[in-house]
């Protein structure tokens, strides 16, 4: 979906109007952008909701959450934050 400039010889590419804000990409589209953004660029985290401290994945929070129970402390709720 590139559209060329009109006039002016040379036929560069016109100057996309929705730059990605992690990556050099840019799209003719906001929805692109956002498509780009979810797919490429969506990190997922945990978070213990016993202390707030934040895990990149699930195994890490389910090993955070036993040092919890030897705390005395047992929790099963878990939060998992999406982060663009």
């Amino acid at each position: 979906m590139m559209e060329m400039m009109r006039g002016g010889g040379g036929g560069g590419e016109k100057a996309k109007a929705f730059p990605c804000p992690q990556c050099p990409l840019s799209f003719d589209m906001e929805e692109e952008a956002q498509t780009h953004a979810q797919c490429c660029h969506l990190v997922t985290v945990h978070e213990c909701r016993l202390c707030c401290q934040i895990y990149p994945d699930g195994g890490a929070l389910q090993a955070h959450l036993i040092e919890h129970t030897f705390e005395g402390r047992l929790s099963i709720l878990v939060d998992s934050v999406y982060l663009i």
